[in-house]
């Protein structure tokens, strides 16, 4: 069973659905790993070093891998594939179709209407998605914040003690964010860095949102 993958990126083919398939080089040894396309720009590009939590999916003599840029991402796609009829290329088609806290959101709340607008997903689907995986996912819901562009709600996040105080506020935000997304303190500081390169100017011009894909994209790459 593979759970993570951390090598250099060496081939990109975007496919007709909603993925692309990479493969990842991992000392002399490729991987093929199908993500999502709107995810490739925060991966990296070919020749970086990237790093991918994993889902392998294994079927019969079949086993394919499933790359995200966060395990949150992979337990939410992992929960999708626990409802009756969801497989894994409507549950990428799910993840594609909006941010993963609003989709939960959806789920927890039982917003159909929300849920139907995903191709694929029908009535019938959308309310097997709520009755089995409601109170699942309720225990994401709170993450919800971390995929928006709100500051108030990233704001929320910052609780408690922390160690970002010599960074500015907003930047100290993106690093309680990315607590709240299981990295540790290291990988925190290291992604944090390249924001703390930013004019105030800069800062002023970034959404949460952006910052927050920024330093995620660089420890994508590490």
């Amino acid at each position: 069973m593979i759970a993570s993958l951390k090598g250099e990126l060496a081939e990109i083919q975007i496919m007709p659905d909603v993925t692309a398939q990479i493969t990842v080089d991992v000392q002399g040894v490729g991987y093929k790993v199908t993500v999502l396309k709107n995810s490739l720009d925060l991966i990296g590009k070919i020749g970086d070093t990237v790093s991918l939590k994993i889902y392998s999916y294994i079927r019969e003599s079949v086993i394919s891998l499933y790359g995200f840029s966060s395990g949150q991402e992979r337990s939410f796609f992992e929960s999708l594939l626990l409802a009756n009829g969801v497989g894994p290329s409507l549950a990428m088609t799910v993840l594609s179709s909006g941010e993963m806290g609003d989709l939960i959101s959806a789920i927890v709340n039982s917003d159909i209407d929300v849920l139907t607008k995903v191709p694929g997903i029908g009535k019938k689907t959308a309310q097997r998605l709520v009755i089995e995986l409601s109170e699942r996912l309720g225990k994401m819901e709170n993450l919800t914040a971390i995929y928006t562009t709100k500051t108030s709600q990233i704001a929320a996040l910052a609780t408690g003690d922390h160690n970002y105080g010599t960074y500015s506020k907003e930047i100290a935000l993106i690093g309680e964010a990315l607590k709240s997304l299981g990295y540790g303190n290291d990988e925190i500081r290291n992604a944090l860095f390249p924001l703390s390169q930013l004019s105030r100017e800069e800062l002023d011009a970034s959404t949460p949102e952006d910052m927050l894909k920024m330093a995620l994209r660089s420890l994508a790459r590490r």
